[in-house]
């Protein structure tokens, strides 16, 4: 007889808390409950980029920028929509792409392993990523409009190392913890160790690296 299935708030508190053996018990038939984290974290991201770009103040974000004196409702409207669907494409794609792209590379390090169980897993650990666009909206509505403005401005005209650092946004708390999770999670489906699996975690980021600069 098959063990009971776990419910989706105990096999998020194991993967955060015994990652090892959380991850074992992720199955394929999990795929939907790893879709439905990684598409609130979409939904979040969205939600959190448009409230940064609705907390600035376009006019002046304009005129430092491109020089222009223009009325900025409209296009105050237009840059918070193309923020937020931008938002939650970055992290479809995210999931997507680097988990096809772990994928082919734990079959070449490791072994066979169920595409749609990784899926699953992946979606899993995305937990970190939850967290960290929730306090990207709590950050938005209370850092000042016009920080908000510097920092957007300096981004903007980043140029050379500095913009590739910057794109390597991934490493912060939350983006290490999500790359750990992603180590355990091939660990667990292709049979590998931990510390191989993290390393079919990180080559992928960085390859998006690359593809997000020439971007």
């Amino acid at each position: 007889m098959n063990e009971m299935r776990k419910g989706m708030t105990t096999q998020i508190m194991e993967a955060l808390t015994s990652p090892r053996e959380g991850f074992k018990s992720i199955q394929e038939s999990d795929l939907k409950r790893g879709a439905l984290i990684v598409l609130s974290t979409a939904v979040l991201s969205g939600i959190a980029s448009m409230s940064y770009m609705s907390r600035m103040p376009t006019d002046v974000l304009l005129s430092r920028l491109a020089g222009l004196n223009v009325d900025p409702g409209p296009i105050m409207q237009a840059m918070g929509t193309f923020a937020a669907v931008g938002g939650v494409i970055r992290v479809l794609v995210d999931w997507a792409l680097l988990t096809l792209m772990m994928h082919a590379l734990a079959t070449l390090l490791a072994g066979k392993g169920s595409l749609r169980r990784f899926f699953a897993m992946t979606g899993f650990a995305f937990i970190p990523i939850t967290a960290q666009q929730l306090l990207r909206i709590v950050d938005a509505y209370t850092v000042q409009p016009m920080v908000l403005t510097d920092i957007f401005i300096a981004n903007a005209q980043m140029t050379g190392v500095m913009k590739v650092i910057a794109s390597m946004n991934v490493f912060t708390v939350f983006g290490v913890a999500a790359l750990a999770l992603k180590g355990y999670a091939v660990s667990a489906n292709y049979g590998s160790t931990v510390k191989k699996g993290v390393l079919v975690a990180v080559v992928p980021y960085l390859l998006f690296v690359v593809l997000d600069l020439i971007i």
